[in-house]
């Protein structure tokens, strides 16, 4: 993390009340961001899919059952539960 000088605003109010924006030089942090490349792994993004094929067909089952179980109760008009 690095500091640099930047141009910081603060809101202050006149004597009437108005809302004035003040501008002033001020030190902010700021992160450095270094980007570089990293080797792709073919195999490891098949098994990062297909694992999240997988996942997704588990939680479509249990969203369906639920769907079923609230349309159900729709139809028979037995909503305290819901």
């Amino acid at each position: 993390m690095r500091t640099r000088f930047a141009q910081c605003e603060r809101v202050i109010r006149d004597h009437e009340g108005k809302a004035q924006i003040s501008t002033y030089g001020c030190w902010r942090d700021y992160v450095d961001v270094e980007r570089f490349r990293v080797p792709i792994d073919p195999a490891a993004e098949t098994r990062k899919r297909d694992g999240l094929v997988e996942r997704q067909a588990a939680l479509t089952r249990g969203a369906n059952a639920a769907v079923a179980a609230c349309r159900a109760a729709l139809s028979r008009g037995n909503l305290k539960h819901l």
